[in-house]
């Protein structure tokens, strides 16, 4: 893969999502688990996305190639 590089003067943005939980709907926001940059990028072709700290290797998310079903789905906290 090639190295991470983010051009001049992109700042990127930081993503938040909502999770309804037990009736309520909480925001959160994505930090990189690697390094804890709260700002990302995506990259030119749309498929990887990851923090802007060039420093850091992790790629936080990429694209799906097909449509991911998790309507029945469920998670124990």
């Amino acid at each position: 893969m090639a190295k991470k590089t983010v051009g001049e003067g992109v700042t990127g943005s930081p993503l938040h999502f909502d999770l309804e939980i037990e009736g309520e709907v909480i925001t959160y926001e994505l930090l990189c688990p690697m390094c804890g940059e709260s700002h990302f990028v995506i990259s030119n072709d749309h498929e990887i996305g990851g923090c802007i700290n060039e420093g850091c290797p992790c790629i936080c998310f990429i694209r799906l190639k097909d449509f991911a079903d998790v309507g029945g789905v469920g998670w124990l906290i």
